[in-house]
């Protein structure tokens, strides 16, 4: 499950392997405060693979989306020009947060990764560029290429994740 989110611009995104939960969301708040803000679910849907839908931009689209079954699902977006650059806003209901998330550029290589180890089962090229993100240069891209080697072949995982975890330079670590 992706995490309660906006987005800059419009967009529109699709199902494309399995199907895929869209809870939306509105503000109750009018967000004056920095960093606060009170959302209320505002419905929900599953889209099934080949079905689409639109996101509206800032306060008009914040939703989340998930695996509408406890298989993987991948889903495909595109996103019209950006009004907002660099960084989307991530809500914490609970906590009854906002806050900004940058670096679109990481999270779009992560969830890149992730597909990999969803496709990749017989496609050898998959498993060259899991190999080439585990050598890069990104400490979190290392471990999500580890984990998602594991996923495709659990001998070849066990041995990616360890030398993940034997890496000085890794922010993960297992207690």
């Amino acid at each position: 499950q992706y995490r309660i989110h906006d987005h800059g611009s419009w967009g529109i995104l699709g199902a494309y392997v399995n199907s895929i939960r869209i809870t939306q969301y509105r503000r109750r708040d009018g967000g004056e405060t920095p960093g606060h803000a009170v959302l209320e679910e505002a419905g929900s849907y599953v889209l099934q693979p080949g079905q689409t839908s639109t996101v509206l931009p800032f306060d008009e689209g914040i939703h989340c989306t998930q695996s509408a079954t406890e298989e993987v699902a991948l889903s495909i977006h595109a996103y019209g020009r950006a009004m907002r650059r660099g960084f989307i806003h991530v809500f914490d209901p609970d906590k009854k947060a906002v806050y900004r998330l940058g670096t679109p550029m990481l999270q779009k290589s992560i969830f890149a990764i992730k597909a990999l180890s969803v496709l990749g089962k017989d496609d050898e090229v998959a498993r060259q560029v899991l190999k080439s993100a585990q050598a890069g240069p990104r400490a979190l891209l290392r471990w999500e290429a580890a984990l998602a080697r594991y996923a495709l072949d659990a001998e070849e995982g066990v041995a990616a994740i360890e030398a993940a975890l034997n890496d000085e330079s890794q922010e993960v670590r297992l207690s």
